[in-house]
């Protein structure tokens, strides 16, 4: 059933820019699945805008120091500039937008919530986003990304450098730190360049991977923990659904554990323990209790053969953990660090492996399990 959800969404619907009819219908389709599990119920449903690339958090504060520079007064200069440095490393990092950009859509979060049997003692938030992104320069190789981490990192740096020199007149040192600044201009637009791709792995695998889950915890809740599955629209772009998720329930989430499934059809299924960013400035961990729980997990169960390793990119994930929450990502790596296939052409249904999916689905199985485990003798 898991394969025929991901040829139904990468086949029958396609690509699923964010804020667009395709990923509506991929929204759609996961509202109709759920009722043919018989699952109608504890279901909240989030709207809100969305541009449907993040590119345009990255040109931004991009060309608003650019713009900076031919601005008439110097302490003009100096803001624009400095807020430029500011916005680009806040968008490098998957934090909540600072500069705004016109949105195009309207996306939406679909929410299904499972009460434990008991008194519950944990509640865990597993996403999946409905989104597929464009194909991007970014993650053909690890060069490409290597190359872009350095003009980005360049970029937000010597941004703040112009705009500080600007601020005590040093106007020599400012135009040369602007001119550097552009480093990431050329990368930021060939990233654009490419068409929207079918997101087979990245992320229909993981919204296969919640619904047969949904599937089990609807025929045996978990005892203790309560879990939710957030099947999170517009996260590629700066996961504007989790942001949505976690302003609305930010009080019943507070004590929350949250795990994102994200490209679980291909690869090697691993937990994700450092997190490599667009920069130098935004690389990050998984909070240490999620890692202790995916550790205690791997080696309970050997058979499963998951392991945690760094992966490269950023998730949408990384909003919970800018939060303080325990944040744990699950992904199938390949042999260049980034989630197999995502962002790429080639992310087709025909890359999935079902295997893979099992894997995934059973190590995500038994982490809730582990969880309530530790539930029951609170």
């Amino acid at each position: 059933m898991a394969l025929e959800h991901i040829h139904n969404l990468t086949q029958v619907i396609g690509a699923r820019p964010a804020g667009t009819r395709p990923e509506l219908l991929a929204r759609r389709y996961v509202r109709h699945a759920l009722s043919d599990l018989g699952i109608t119920e504890r279901i909240d449903e989030q709207h809100f805008d969305t541009p449907n690339t993040q590119g345009y958090a990255l040109a931004a504060p991009l060309l608003l120091g650019l713009l900076g520079r031919f601005m008439g007064f110097r302490l003009g200069q100096s803001a624009a500039l400095l807020a430029g440095s500011y916005g680009l490393y806040r968008a490098l990092g998957f934090r909540r937008d600072w500069i705004g950009f016109p949105n195009e859509g309207e996306s939406g979060n679909l929410i299904v919530k499972f009460p434990a049997a008991q008194s519950p003692k944990e509640r865990v938030i597993l996403t999946a986003h409905l989104d597929s992104s464009k194909h991007r320069f970014m993650s053909a190789a690890p060069e490409s990304h290597d190359l872009m981490r350095v003009a980005l990192t360049a970029s937000v740096g010597l941004m703040a450098v112009a705009g500080i020199a600007q601020l005590f007149g040093m106007k020599w040192l400012s135009r040369l730190a602007s001119i550097g600044s552009l480093a990431a201009v050329p990368f930021v637009a060939l990233d654009e360049v490419g068409a929207f791709v079918d997101g087979a792995n990245d992320n229909a695998s993981g919204i296969a991977c919640l619904l047969t889950i949904a599937a089990q915890l609807k025929a045996q809740p978990l005892a203790n923990t309560e879990v939710w599955l957030a099947f999170t629209g517009a996260g590629e772009v700066g996961g504007r659904g989790i942001q949505a998720l976690l302003d609305e329930y930010r009080v019943e989430l507070a004590q929350a554990w949250i795990m994102d499934v994200d490209s679980v059809g291909a690869g090697e299924i691993s937990y994700v323990t450092h997190h490599i960013g667009l920069s130098h400035l935004t690389d990050y961990e998984p909070h240490p209790d999620s890692l202790r729980l995916a550790i205690e997990t791997a080696r309970a169960h050997p058979s499963l053969g998951v392991q945690g390793l760094p992966a490269k990119g950023v998730s949408q994930v990384a909003h919970a953990h800018h939060r303080g929450f325990r944040t744990l990502q699950i992904s199938g790596l390949g042999e260049n660090g980034f989630p197999m296939n995502a962002h790429q052409y080639n992310d087709f249904a025909s890359q999935i492996r079902e295997e893979t999916l099992t894997q995934a689905t059973q190590f995500i199985t038994a982490l809730l399990h582990t969880l309530d485990q530790r539930g029951a003798i609170r």
